[in-house]
């Protein structure tokens, strides 16, 4: 039931981003690219919720779990290392699916649908990333993603992570909003 009312959510969400030119104009959870993320969370929530994945320390990324959502069980984000406004850079929205990986697929499915019929002037390339066989991944582990590219260089990312049994994640579905510039860094340092 949750996941059918949260897909009921995402395209009732979707419905407001039709105008949207770029993705500073998508909201997930009331929380937009370019705001600061002290709007939302504590600067102790933001700095004990860090994790250190790149050598290149650009930007810094937090995911925080908190009661405090509503639709989503996990809000992640981008921010410029040492910007003291902690002004967002990219966003990521997270929905586990514990019980079944075909409840993430059949959301992102109905995402990307409705995503697609709103933005059908987007390109949009849909790929599977294997991720590397390691302690956290395990093996056998991958992304099924689909991305929207806005014209101004923004992307949008829909995407079902499929943890291997042998990682240390949880399956999950996701919606990932990155500006032209984090996504340039990113491609340099993945």
């Amino acid at each position: 039931m949750r996941i059918f009312l949260s897909v009921f959510i995402l395209i009732f969400v979707f419905q407001s981003w039709t105008n949207a030119d770029n993705i500073k104009d998508f909201e997930i959870e009331g929380i937009s690219i370019g705001d600061s993320a002290l709007k939302f969370f504590s600067e102790n929530e933001i700095k004990n919720n860090i994790k250190d994945w790149y050598l290149d320390k650009t930007y810094t990324y937090s995911a925080i779990v908190s009661d405090k959502l509503k639709i989503y069980d996990k809000i992640g984000f981008f921010y410029k290392t040492n910007d003291d406004n902690y002004k967002i850079v990219s966003l990521s929205a997270y929905l586990w699916c514990k019980k079944n990986i075909n409840d993430c697929l059949n959301t992102q499915k109905e995402v990307k649908k409705d995503f697609s019929i709103m933005f059908s002037d987007l390109s949009q390339k849909d790929e599977v990333f294997n991720y590397p066989v390691s302690a956290d991944a395990g093996t056998n582990s991958k992304a099924i993603q689909t991305i929207f590219f806005f014209k101004n260089g923004d992307q949008v990312v829909i995407e079902t992570k499929d943890w291997s049994n042998d990682s240390k994640y949880t399956d999950n579905f996701s919606i990932n909003l990155d500006t032209e510039e984090f996504v340039i860094w990113l491609n340099n340092n993945s």
